[in-house]
């Protein structure tokens, strides 16, 4: 039941999240261990419950967080470089550390994988909200860069549209309204991932093994060679009208939802993942000759290229 910890006290709560915050911080339980007020059994005692805790968390193979607390989405979508657990100070009420947290609290941030990932080692499946998923997919693709593909288990990621509980959590309220269906979720999903121009990051996650199987779930394929464009674009006429010229739909356009499009282009693109290239530059790093290529006329050759293939330097004058 997602309402489980929502049922506990706020001690238990902030006990829970203490134990999150030792567990990524090793600093921080040294300095709990060395900590002069504490006795040899409280700490021997806190000990035993953190290594359970540990085995406990090791053991999660599949992880729901579509719905998280307010303090749960600090934790988990800030930079653990700069998270400061807010009851850490002596003296700290339960409602000024609430009230610190409410002003640092962000609505709609997305989860840092690392985080999860490192928190929870083995787990190969995640169900994650719709609002704190980032749609430009630029932290899955450095997360992907970031950390070796073998050392990290998650395998599929599933988003949600859950409704998110209130901010102001204070007055005991949660929302119950009911989530979205399959078709809503896909076509929000759809409408996000536009929102947010992801496509260029759709394709990266794809030469990084990571496919949607639909627009709001991601799963990992490993490495398997990219579809690539029928081979008949070679020999049609790529300026033709727009009646006679091919349409296509790639991978990108099939997740996004958009039709089938007129294709424009010539072959011969850069294969480099740069996003500053020329339309002009080829694999080979010579500049491609510009050829219209058709069936009945055969290639026809611009002025400005020479037979070889490549420009045309324009001849030096001499004075």
């Amino acid at each position: 039941d997602d309402l489980s910890f929502h049922s506990l006290s706020e001690h238990e709560q902030i006990s829970i999240l203490y134990l999150l915050y030792l567990q990524y911080n090793p600093s921080a339980w040294d300095k709990f261990w060395n900590a002069a007020h504490s006795n040899a059994y409280q700490k021997m005692a806190f000990a035993k419950y953190r290594d359970q805790f540990i085995v406990l968390a090791r053991n999660v193979t599949a992880l729901r967080m579509e719905r998280l607390s307010m303090l749960l989405q600090h934790f988990f979508c800030t930079s653990q470089r700069l998270y400061k657990f807010p009851f850490a100070s002596n003296g700290v009420s339960i409602k000024e550390g609430m009230r610190a947290v409410q002003r640092e609290f962000l609505a709609h941030q997305p989860i840092r994988f690392e985080t999860v990932t490192r928190l929870f080692p083995n787990t190969q499946q995640l169900m994650m909200n719709g609002d704190n998923f980032d749609w430009s997919l630029e932290r899955l693709v450095k997360f992907n860069h970031k950390y070796d593909v073998d050392a990290v288990l998650l395998q599929e990621i599933c988003i949600t549209f859950t409704p998110q509980y209130p901010a102001e959590e204070a007055d005991g309220r949660h929302a119950h309204a009911q989530q979205m269906d399959d078709a809503a979720a896909e076509k929000e999903a759809r409408k996000r991932l536009r929102k947010w121009r992801a496509s260029k990051n759709i394709a990266r996650l794809a030469k990084l093994g990571w496919v949607f199987v639909n627009p709001r779930l991601l799963r990992r394929v490993a490495f398997e060679p990219l579809p690539q464009l029928p081979f008949l674009f070679v020999f049609v006429e790529h300026n033709a009208p727009d009646e006679n010229a091919p349409l296509y739909r790639t991978y990108t356009r099939k997740v996004l939802g958009r039709p089938a499009s007129i294709s424009t282009r010539t072959p011969g693109y850069s294969i480099t993942d740069s996003d500053a290239y020329s339309r002009d530059f080829t694999a080979d790093g010579h500049t491609r000759m510009s050829l219209s290529h058709s069936v009945a006329d055969g290639p026809k050759m611009s002025p400005a290229v020479s037979q070889d293939g490549y420009k045309r330097r324009p001849s030096a004058r001499l004075s």
